[in-house]
């Protein structure tokens, strides 16, 4: 039978760690990914912290190995929006009163569709928040769009939809203002 194993498995967004604590001190060891991350000091006693300090090693060891964009790393990570949270955000913004400023159900049912679609292209394409929509993103999402076969009034209202979607995160300070990008 094998011995259990000391430290916690904890998985990253990119990575697994081994939580592990040296002389009451924490450390997260990633020398089990491919490549090996080694083991690095998380410099605190204190395992909620030390938990936050693995989520910032995480991005910037997936940064340094080219699995996450650099951008990522300006954004406090408080400010990270993962895909469900944002359209969560978006939704119940949309599904307002009318006489407060939201759409009718059948808009909002169309806004569902084209999240319904988008998300799961981002994800295919390696992107996991809504920090890391950019122009390319969109470009991407155009062309595949237009692979499909969809009318370009389909196409113009998922791009706008979209472009909608990051101004009222941006502007509820959902987002930080550093990706907001333009986009005719």
């Amino acid at each position: 039978m094998p011995k259990p194993a000391k430290n916690e498995e904890v998985n990253g967004r990119f990575f697994r760690w081994r939580l592990g604590q040296r002389n009451g001190v924490y450390f997260a060891d990633g020398r089990a990914n491919q490549p090996p991350l080694g083991r690095q000091t998380l410099g605190t006693r204190d395992r909620r912290e030390a938990l936050q300090e693995l989520v910032d090693l995480d991005l910037t060891m997936a940064v340094q190995y080219g699995r996450a964009d650099a951008s990522l790393l300006k954004t406090e990570s408080h400010q990270i929006l993962p895909w469900v949270e944002g359209r969560r955000l978006y939704e119940n913004y949309v599904k307002r009163p009318v006489i407060a400023g939201g759409t009718r159900p059948a808009t909002a049912k169309r806004y569902r569709a084209v999240l319904d679609k988008f998300i799961p292209f981002a994800e295919a394409q390696g992107r996991r928040t809504w920090n890391e929509l950019n122009r390319q993103l969109l470009d991407d999402y155009a062309s595949w769009l237009d692979g499909e076969s969809y009318a370009y009034a389909t196409e113009y209202l998922e791009l706008t939809t979209l472009k909608q979607i990051v101004k009222f995160l941006i502007t509820n300070q959902h987002l930080p203002s550093t990706v907001a990008f333009t986009y005719p």
